[in-house]
């Protein structure tokens, strides 16, 4: 696996398995019983891996399984192609670490009414990132063609009592959505996602002024 141009690789007709994660790098190692190299000139002697090449698919045979996407045309094939690298996506974070959590926006407005209840010397700064978080809310309410303020205001208020609570674009209003909706995601994405948020806030905290720039 290196970091080169895969066109380049195909050309040559060398197999590739290309977006490993980091942390997969040792798992592959182990299952094809060969080890990871940062430089081309640090390889000694050459390792034949049985795999075969199907379509854009890399089959390595004796490990894991093989699956097969059909349909009517490659716009059908594609969009499953997709969706079956969502599913397996999602096992893959589950996992990694296997807690879920209610979707809907019940993460957000919760972590949002936790930061209302701040009183600190940052209060101000906390009471923007509040309103920050209930974007996604906001959003998923303006999507599902809900009046966003009314509900917004009626998941703030009763999420305190059940924490599952978020917006259902079901009944086109707040509803459970574990036991009801069924509507849940893995919390390594919620944590990912929040953390990412986190950061994004502190590089705009450090900046001192913002200029304008000339259209």
């Amino acid at each position: 696996m290196l970091r080169t141009s895969p066109t380049f690789l195909k050309r040559l007709g060398i197999a590739f398995i290309n977006n490993v994660d980091r942390k997969d790098i040792e798992f592959l190692c182990t299952s094809l019983n060969t080890k990871a190299i940062t430089d081309i000139d640090l390889l000694t002697e050459p390792l034949e891996v049985q795999v075969k090449n199907v379509r854009d698919w890399i089959l390595l045979k004796n490990i894991g399984c093989t699956i097969l996407v059909s349909g009517c045309d490659d716009l059908v094939v594609d969009e499953a192609e997709r969706s079956l690298n969502d599913v397996l996506c999602v096992v893959k974070t589950l996992m990694e670490e296997p807690y879920i959590v209610a979707g809907g926006g019940s993460i957000e407005t919760g972590i949002s009414n936790t930061l209302d209840l701040y009183t600190g010397t940052h209060s101000l700064i906390m009471r923007e990132i509040a309103v920050g978080f209930l974007a996604m809310p906001h959003l998923l309410a303006h999507n599902a063609g809900l009046y966003s303020i009314d509900v917004i205001s009626n998941l703030k208020r009763n999420i305190g009592i059940n924490r599952h609570l978020g917006i259902s674009l079901r009944t086109g209003s707040v509803s459970d959505m574990v036991n009801d909706d069924a509507i849940i995601q893995p919390a390594l994405v919620t944590k990912s996602m929040v953390m990412l948020a986190i950061e994004t806030v502190q590089a705009l905290v450090r900046i001192d002024d913002i200029l304008p720039s000339a259209i």
